[in-house]
C-alpha cells in the first residue's frame, strides 16, 4: 500500500522611455515580428522577471500584455509571454531568467522578451502555464475533524531529517498529546514518538536517518483520532536518489551562479525545488523568503504548491494573499489567482465561493481579450453550476 503511495509521489522528475508611439501598436515577440495573438496558447510563458533595480521606482520596467491595454508596472517573479512589449526606463535594470535557466539583461526602450524557449516548472513555477489544479477535495484543515499531515506529505525529500508538521484537532488545548509515527515499506513502523502540546516535530537526532530512495509516510493520532482518516491518495513521501540529490545540488549550484542578490537566487532554488517534487522543501524556502519578498509571484507559488499537495484551505490563503497584492491592472495576475482560488474553493465545496470568483476571472481574460481561456471559464462555470445542484 505504501509503495503504491510512493510510485504517486514520485511522478516524473523535470518537468523618459523614448519613441515607443508606433512600437505599442504592434507588440513584438521575442526574437520574431509577430503582432501580439489573442491565444495563450500561441503565447507561450517564456521567463520570469527575477530583478528590477531600483526596487523602489515602480516605474522602472513595463509591461503591455495586450495593444489594445495600456502597460502595467512590472514587478520581481512576473511572468512573461512571448509578445509582452517590455519597457525599461534608461536609469533603471532588469534581468529575466530564461526557461533554460539562463539570465539576460534588459536593453534600455521597449523591447520584446529575450527568451526563446517555453518556460519550465523549474524556472517559472509548478503551475506557471495556467493549469487547472486537480480537483482533490482534500481534508479542510480549518475544521480539525482529526490532524491531518501538513508536511511532508506528497512530496519527494532531500533533508533527511525533516520537521515534521500537522494541522490540530478541533479544541486542542495545553496538554494535547500527539502520537507521530514514521512507517517505512510495508507500512513497517520505523519509530513514534509523543508530542504535547506543539504541533511539530524535528526529526529525531537519535533515531535512523532516512534513507535514499524509500518511501515513508507519516502518521498523527491524537483522542482516538488519526491522520488517516485523510483519504486523500499519495500521502507518502520518498527520499531522492543519491544521483538525484547529485543533479539537484548541480543545478542549486548555477542558480548560485548567477550572480544574483540572496532573496532572488533563494527563490529561484525554490522553484528548482518545485519543479523537481520537492514541494516541502520549496514550501519551507518561500515561507521564511515571504518575511522579506513581499511578491506577488511568491505567494501566488505558495497557493499552487499547497493545492499540489491537497491542502486547499491554505492555499486559499495564500491566493487571497495574493490577490490583494496584485495590481488590478494586471488582469493575467487577477485571472490566473482568481481561477485558482475558484478550482480550491470548490475543492473544499464553497460552491459559492468559488462561483463568485470564476465570474471575476471570466472578467479579467475578458477585459484582457483571451477568448479562449473566456471560452474555458464559461464550461468551468456551466459544470459547477451542475455540481452545486446535486
Amino acid at each position: 500500500m505504501l509503495e503504491e503511495r510512493g510510485q504517486q509521489v514520485m511522478g516524473n522528475a523535470p518537468r523618459p522611455l523614448g519613441r515607443i508611439g508606433m512600437l505599442i501598436g504592434v507588440l513584438f515577440s521575442c526574437g520574431t515580428g509577430v503582432a501580439i495573438a489573442q491565444s495563450v496558447d500561441t503565447n507561450p510563458i517564456l521567463g520570469r522577471i527575477i530583478l528590477i533595480e531600483p526596487q523602489q521606482a515602480k516605474t522602472a520596467l513595463k509591461i503591455k500584455q495586450r495593444k489594445h491595454i495600456g502597460p502595467i508596472d512590472a514587478v520581481e517573479g512576473m511572468l512573461v509571454r512571448r509578445g509582452y512589449l517590455l519597457i525599461l526606463s534608461p536609469t533603471a535594470r532588469a534581468t529575466i531568467i530564461c526557461g533554460d535557466g539562463k539570465k539576460r539583461e534588459l536593453a534600455p526602450g521597449p523591447q520584446g522578451c529575450p527568451c526563446t524557449k517555453s518556460c519550465t516548472p523549474e524556472v517559472c513555477g509548478v503551475r506557471y502555464d495556467g493549469s487547472t489544479i486537480s480537483a482533490t477535495r482534500g481534508p479542510d484543515t480549518d475544521a480539525g475533524l482529526f490532524p491531518v499531515v501538513i508536511s511532508p506529505r506528497k512530496t519527494m525529500l532531500r533533508n533527511l531529517r525533516p520537521t515534521i508538521r500537522w494541522a490540530p484537532i478541533a479544541g486542542a488545548k495545553d496538554g494535547t498529546t500527539y502520537s507521530v509515527t514514521l512507517f517505512g515499506e510495508g507500512m513497517k513502523v520505523v519509530w513514534s514518538r509523543d508530542v504535547t502540546s506543539e504541533t511539530w516535530l524535528i526529526y529525531p537526532d537519535k533515531e535512523p536517518s532516512l534513507t535514499d530512495g524509500q518511501t515513508y509516510k507519516v502518521v498523527v493520532t491524537s483522542n482516538g483520532l488519526s491522520s488517516e482518516q485523510d483519504h486523500s491518495p499519495g500521502l507518502g513521501f520518498t527520499v531522492l536518489t543519491a544521483d538525484q540529490a547529485r543533479a539537484l545540488a548541480d543545478d542549486e549550484t548555477k542558480r548560485k551562479q548567477l550572480e544574483l542578490p540572496e532573496t532572488q537566487t533563494r527563490f529561484l532554488i525554490a522553484n528548482l525545488y518545485a519543479g523537481r517534487e520537492l514541494y516541502a522543501e520549496a514550501i519551507e524556502q518561500l515561507q521564511e523568503l515571504h518575511t522579506t519578498m513581499k511578491e506577488p509571484a511568491l505567494t501566488g507559488m505558495l497557493g499552487d504548491l499547497y493545492a499540489t499537495i491537497g491542502l486547499n484551505r491554505e492555499a486559499a490563503k495564500w491566493y487571497l494573499e495574493t490577490l490583494g497584492m496584485t495590481p488590478a491592472d494586471d488582469l493575467e495576475g487577477v485571472g490566473v489567482t482568481r481561477k485558482s482560488l475558484a478550482q480550491v474553493y470548490e475543492n473544499l465545496g464553497i460552491y459559492d465561493k468559488a462561483m463568485a470568483q470564476l465570474k471575476e476571472a471570466i472578467k479579467a481574460y475578458r477585459r484582457l481579450g483571451n477568448t479562449i481561456m473566456v471560452h474555458n471559464l464559461f464550461n468551468e462555470e456551466r459544470r459547477l453550476k451542475e455540481t452545486g445542484r446535486r
